[in-house]
């Protein structure tokens, strides 16, 4: 199973958002590999050699990042997405995803709710660290059925995500202070 984290990393709030997501994957999930762009070897040298000091990267090796992304969502078993900030690169990967049919989980830590474009092309939406453990557990158990070809129990565990996860009420803004009355 590999997972592609779609996520914004520009101030350190959301370096820390990915940084604890990324931790999670690491000690939860250690067999699933995860492809977090802020990490890719060419993402690296753009940041390092040019972007933190303030200088324009090369043509080729910003052509070079966006390979590494689109490559590895095409391979990717899932993509999970930070929706907080709504990056426009974040958008423009989960439209890949999905017209690639890979997957989508979307996580919120801002209680973010969907429009219909995002409603109508994900997978699963969560809000907050609990849910978002919760959707993982069932996506690894989903992808590991998939894997026995055990379609039956796939179908199963598929039909729980979509359940608990992409429900028309979740998906509106503010669902967590509706959901408190």
């Amino acid at each position: 199973m590999k997972i592609y984290l779609a996520a914004p990393f520009f101030n350190p709030v959301q370096v820390a958002l990915v940084e604890k997501i990324e931790d999670l994957l690491a000690t939860v999930y250690p067999g699933v590999e995860v492809f977090s762009p802020r990490k890719g070897k060419n993402a690296l040298e753009m940041n390092g050699k040019y972007l933190s000091k303030g200088l324009v990267p090369p043509e080729p090796l910003k052509t070079a990042v966006f390979r590494d992304n689109y490559v590895n969502i095409e391979d990717a078993s899932m993509v999970l997405a930070v929706i907080d900030d709504r990056d426009v690169g974040v958008l423009f990967e989960l439209g890949f995803a999905y017209a690639k049919d890979v997957p989508i989980l979307t996580y919120t830590d801002q209680s973010y709710g969907m429009n219909l474009m995002l409603a109508m092309s994900i997978t699963a939406h969560t809000k907050g660290h609990a849910q978002l453990q919760e959707a993982l557990q069932l996506f690894v158990r989903y992808f590991s059925q998939l894997g026995r070809a055990d379609v039956d129990e796939a179908d199963h565990t598929m039909a729980q995500i979509l359940t608990r996860f992409k429900n028309p009420r979740q998906l509106r803004e503010g669902w967590e202070k509706e959901n408190e009355r």
